[in-house]
């Protein structure tokens, strides 16, 4: 199974995971044309995607959701997303959280998150193989355990540190509804890493992200590899 990161930041967000020829992607926050732009190097295309899975119903999260579905390719969602963003079947899926959800080749356990859209969600994706991904983006906190993770796909958007020395004009929506370095240090170090095989970090903030500091201390924390997601979509996406 391998995890890409193609887009990554606040103007739009778009990754994708596949193993054997099979693909979901995650999020669909940028066009629709960068979509495909993103996985022709991969030998992949949106409609040949198994599906897409959606946290939540932000533009930079969900900007291209109904040009998704107009090319028929499932969207899938919680049913509060689906609601916000107004799509309907037959090509809008609603999921349920715990409970578990085929797509295609994968199986999709989703799981409520916090955050201030409504019916946001993580995502335990278990490949063909059987390995385990761990995705999640816009929140705080992460209150959940889990075992057995291959790769682990999370934000990571600010520093604690430097949002409190900022004079940040959404200083406290960032630190009620995004993960903080020091909050998934905390997350982190509670899993198991013994099946862990590399950890992403997404949606680093443009202002109150450090890069190489959070690669740095994610890596201390866990022992394990760790990736910082190229900040890609810096203009109208």
């Amino acid at each position: 199974m391998k995890f890409v990161s193609h887009y990554s930041s606040s103007h739009g967000n778009f990754y994708s995971v596949h193993e054997d020829g099979s693909a979901l992607g995650l999020e669909c926050g940028v066009s629709i044309t960068r979509m495909q732009r993103a996985l022709h190097p991969l030998g992949l295309t949106v409609a040949g995607l198994d599906g897409i899975l959606l946290t939540h119903s932000h533009g930079d999260h969900a900007r291209a959701a109904h040009k998704v579905v107009q090319a028929g390719v499932p969207l899938w969602a919680s049913t509060e997303t689906l609601e916000a963003l107004h799509l309907g079947r037959p090509w809008a899926r609603p999921v349920r959280p715990r409970r578990r959800q085929a797509v295609g080749a994968w199986q999709v356990l989703p799981f409520t998150v916090e955050h201030d859209a409504p019916g946001s969600l993580g995502f335990l994706v278990l490949s063909p193989s059987g390995e385990k991904l761990l995705f999640t983006m816009d929140t705080a906190f992460i209150p959940h355990r889990f075992v057995g993770l291959t790769v682990i796909a999370m934000e990571c958007n600010f520093s604690t540190e430097q949002l409190r020395a900022s004079h940040h004009f959404k200083r406290h929506r960032v630190l009620r509804h995004h993960m903080s370095v020091e909050r998934l240090v905390q997350f982190l170090v509670q899993v198991d890493m013994a099946t862990v095989r590399e950890i992403h970090l997404l949606h680093v903030s443009n202002d109150l992200g450090d890069p190489a500091m959070f690669r740095q201390v994610v890596e201390q924390a866990t022992g394990r590899p760790v990736f910082v997601a190229e900040r890609q979509a810096t203009d109208k996406c």
